[in-house]
């Protein structure tokens, strides 16, 4: 734990959250996060671009995920910055996406704040008449995710460096062998 210099102050060292700290005071909990430049990987391929009157090769970057975070993980970084522990946010999470599903299946929508908007979408097939279209023929697709103002910001902040996929890979299996490690 590292002890900020103002008497009465102490920061605590949030894993997980780079360059994240609480200093608490008291019983009084306050939030600084110091700016880090985070890069996003991304990868070169290739595409037949086959719009025009002859094929053209066309390249187009691809972004690379860094891992995979799970509710283990969102438990544990979550209960760091509030008075749950992480059995309890564990538990929370795993009944939301229960809530979730039961009213998804009622045909609502689900809108978590400062997170987004989750829907079904569903489709038929065309038919001459209205009177074809019957329940039977209806089809869920998918479910829909629609970011809030809020998770569409960080958009604005990301930034990419191109990256050797073979690294990535390499990075990504130390990465999983510290996790396992480390208690």
């Amino acid at each position: 734990m590292y002890t900020a210099r103002t008497p009465g102050w102490k920061a605590v060292v949030h894993p997980g959250v780079e360059g994240g700290y609480t200093r608490v005071k008291r019983e009084f909990i306050h939030y600084k996060f110091i700016k880090i430049k985070v890069m996003t990987d991304y990868v070169v391929r290739t595409k037949m671009d086959k719009s025009g009157d002859e094929e053209k090769v066309r390249y187009y970057g691809v972004p690379v995920t860094s891992g995979q975070v799970g509710v283990k993980e969102l438990a544990r970084d979550i209960c760091s910055r509030c008075s749950l522990n992480a059995a309890d946010v564990h538990a929370a999470v795993v009944a939301l996406g229960d809530v979730m599903r039961n009213y998804l299946l009622k045909g609502n929508t689900v809108y978590l704040e400062d997170i987004g908007l989750f829907s079904i979408s569903a489709s038929s097939e065309g038919f001459d008449t209205p009177d074809e279209c019957t329940p039977s023929k209806m089809k869920a697709q998918r479910v829909c995710f629609k970011a809030d103002k809020g998770m569409r910001s960080i958009l604005r902040k990301v930034k990419f460096q191109r990256s050797n996929r073979a690294v990535t890979k390499i990075n990504k299996q130390i990465k999983k062998y510290e996790d396992n490690t480390i208690p």
